[in-house]
């Protein structure tokens, strides 16, 4: 379950919080009520980050995507760089999608895939520790793979901790 704590206003007007280990007969009955055993006031929730990486081999394709990416709402955040070695290969890593309902995620990352030139495409679902960490791992990993640049675009501003969200 992607829910921790609900703070909520009972029917009888009392602010409370819950969980499923601290008024968890609330906590479900909010959950589930429909809005009959409360009004959620603040909701504290997971998510988690669908991580791809793309590779390509073609710098026109690369970038046509990239901008095709950085262009549609559905991308919360793109970020492309370039190797050197034996042989050149571009990047896109990273188009982050933020999800708490998985089958609806999947729709989405179909639509946005279905769109692109590269067919090595690779996913990975990770923590938010583990996604905004990314940057310590490729700096010791550009050391190793010769990073030559690069380029990374927000697309929208999205939570990058554990959200506190606020209704």
């Amino acid at each position: 379950m992607n829910v921790l704590k609900l703070d909520v206003i009972t029917g009888k007007g009392d602010m409370m919080t819950c969980s499923d280990n601290h008024n968890s007969e609330l906590f479900y009955g909010v959950l589930g009520g429909l809005g009959q055993f409360g009004f959620i006031t603040r909701a504290r929730i997971i998510l988690q980050t669908k991580w791809i990486k793309i590779q390509y081999d073609n710098f026109e394709i690369f970038t046509k995507d990239q901008e095709l990416l950085i262009a549609m709402d559905e991308s919360d955040y793109v970020e492309g760089f370039l190797t050197r070695g034996t042989q050149i290969s571009y990047t896109i890593d990273q188009l982050a999608l933020y999800y708490i309902e998985y089958d609806l995620i999947q729709k989405m990352l179909h639509v946005i895939m279905s769109r692109l030139s590269s067919t090595e495409i690779d996913t990975y679902d990770v923590t938010y520790f583990d996604f905004l960490n990314r940057v310590r791992g490729r700096r010791v990993g550009s050391k190793k793979a010769r990073i030559v640049g690069c380029s990374a675009s927000m697309v929208k501003s999205s939570c990058i901790q554990e959200p506190n969200l606020q209704f």
